[in-house]
Protein backbone atom coordinates (compact mmCIF):
# COMPACT_ATOMS: atom_id res chain seq x y z
CA UNK A 1 0.00 0.00 0.00
CA UNK A 2 1.21 3.33 -1.05
CA UNK A 3 1.64 5.88 2.09
CA UNK A 4 -1.00 8.23 2.18
CA UNK A 5 1.72 10.98 2.46
CA UNK A 6 3.17 10.26 -0.40
CA UNK A 7 -0.23 10.77 -2.32
CA UNK A 8 -0.32 13.73 -0.81
CA UNK A 9 2.25 15.34 -1.75
CA UNK A 10 1.38 14.95 -5.19
CA UNK A 11 -1.44 16.38 -4.74
CA UNK A 12 -0.33 19.21 -3.45
CA UNK A 13 2.00 19.87 -6.18
CA UNK A 14 -0.79 19.49 -8.50
CA UNK A 15 -3.19 22.09 -7.12
CA UNK A 16 -1.89 24.87 -9.68
CA UNK A 17 -2.43 22.29 -12.69
CA UNK A 18 -5.68 20.44 -11.96
CA UNK A 19 -8.87 21.30 -13.19
CA UNK A 20 -10.91 23.57 -11.55
CA UNK A 21 -8.06 23.51 -8.95
CA UNK A 22 -8.79 27.42 -7.87
CA UNK A 23 -12.15 27.14 -6.97
CA UNK A 24 -12.04 23.33 -5.95
CA UNK A 25 -8.87 22.31 -4.87
CA UNK A 26 -8.06 18.64 -5.11
CA UNK A 27 -7.97 16.76 -1.93
CA UNK A 28 -6.89 12.82 -1.26
CA UNK A 29 -10.00 10.97 -0.15
CA UNK A 30 -10.01 8.37 3.40
CA UNK A 31 -10.49 5.64 0.77
CA UNK A 32 -7.54 7.46 -1.30
CA UNK A 33 -6.09 3.14 -2.03
CA UNK A 34 -7.82 0.67 -3.91
CA UNK A 35 -6.38 -2.47 -3.66
CA UNK A 36 -8.28 -4.24 -6.00
CA UNK A 37 -6.60 -1.89 -9.09
CA UNK A 38 -3.79 -0.98 -7.05
CA UNK A 39 -4.35 2.65 -7.37
CA UNK A 40 -4.73 5.67 -5.47
CA UNK A 41 -6.76 8.12 -6.07
CA UNK A 42 -6.80 12.32 -5.60
CA UNK A 43 -10.19 14.23 -7.13
CA UNK A 44 -12.30 16.93 -6.49
CA UNK A 45 -15.73 17.16 -7.32
CA UNK A 46 -15.91 17.10 -10.80
CA UNK A 47 -12.43 15.27 -11.79
CA UNK A 48 -10.53 11.90 -10.46
CA UNK A 49 -7.00 11.25 -11.20
CA UNK A 50 -5.76 7.44 -10.45
CA UNK A 51 -2.07 6.99 -10.06
CA UNK A 52 -0.95 3.46 -10.07
CA UNK A 53 1.29 1.40 -7.52
CA UNK A 54 3.92 1.01 -9.91
CA UNK A 55 4.39 4.51 -10.47
CA UNK A 56 5.35 5.20 -6.55
CA UNK A 57 7.24 2.04 -6.74
CA UNK A 58 9.69 3.12 -9.52
CA UNK A 59 9.78 7.08 -9.07
CA UNK A 60 9.09 9.49 -6.30
CA UNK A 61 7.01 12.70 -6.02
CA UNK A 62 9.02 14.99 -8.35
CA UNK A 63 9.36 12.30 -11.06
CA UNK A 64 5.47 11.50 -10.58
CA UNK A 65 4.25 15.05 -10.84
CA UNK A 66 6.71 15.85 -13.81
CA UNK A 67 5.14 13.13 -15.84
CA UNK A 68 1.89 14.33 -15.52
CA UNK A 69 2.83 17.63 -16.64
CA UNK A 70 4.51 16.65 -19.56
CA UNK A 71 2.11 13.99 -21.06
CA UNK A 72 -0.82 17.21 -20.13
CA UNK A 73 -2.70 15.46 -17.71
CA UNK A 74 -4.79 18.66 -16.95
CA UNK A 75 -5.81 18.91 -20.92
CA UNK A 76 -6.74 14.98 -20.79
CA UNK A 77 -8.50 15.25 -17.21
CA UNK A 78 -10.62 18.24 -17.87
CA UNK A 79 -11.77 15.98 -21.07
CA UNK A 80 -12.13 12.65 -19.88
CA UNK A 81 -12.85 13.69 -16.11
CA UNK A 82 -11.20 10.13 -14.92
CA UNK A 83 -8.09 9.56 -15.47
CA UNK A 84 -5.24 6.87 -14.71
CA UNK A 85 -1.32 7.72 -14.45
CA UNK A 86 0.38 4.54 -15.28
CA UNK A 87 4.39 3.05 -15.61
CA UNK A 88 5.67 0.74 -17.87
CA UNK A 89 4.94 -2.52 -17.76
CA UNK A 90 1.46 -1.89 -16.62
CA UNK A 91 -0.40 -4.16 -14.80
CA UNK A 92 -3.33 -5.33 -16.70
CA UNK A 93 -6.42 -3.30 -15.77
CA UNK A 94 -9.73 -4.31 -18.32
CA UNK A 95 -11.42 -0.36 -17.63
CA UNK A 96 -7.92 1.35 -18.63
CA UNK A 97 -7.96 2.73 -22.45
CA UNK A 98 -4.60 4.29 -23.43
CA UNK A 99 -4.72 8.04 -24.19
CA UNK A 100 -1.33 9.05 -24.21
CA UNK A 101 2.32 7.99 -23.37
CA UNK A 102 5.96 9.43 -22.99
CA UNK A 103 8.85 7.05 -21.84
CA UNK A 104 7.73 4.81 -19.39
CA UNK A 105 4.71 6.73 -18.42
CA UNK A 106 1.27 6.54 -19.59
CA UNK A 107 -2.13 8.32 -19.54
CA UNK A 108 -5.31 6.31 -19.68
CA UNK A 109 -9.34 7.21 -19.15
CA UNK A 110 -10.52 5.46 -16.09
CA UNK A 111 -14.28 3.98 -16.82
CA UNK A 112 -15.02 2.16 -13.31
CA UNK A 113 -16.48 3.50 -10.56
Amino acid sequence: MIPRALVVAVCTRLVETFPDGDADPPWVPDDYYDGTHGVVRIRNQQHSLRISEECFEHAGVDEIVEALRQLDYDLELEAEKQLLLGSVPPRERPQQYLLSSLDKWYLARWLAD
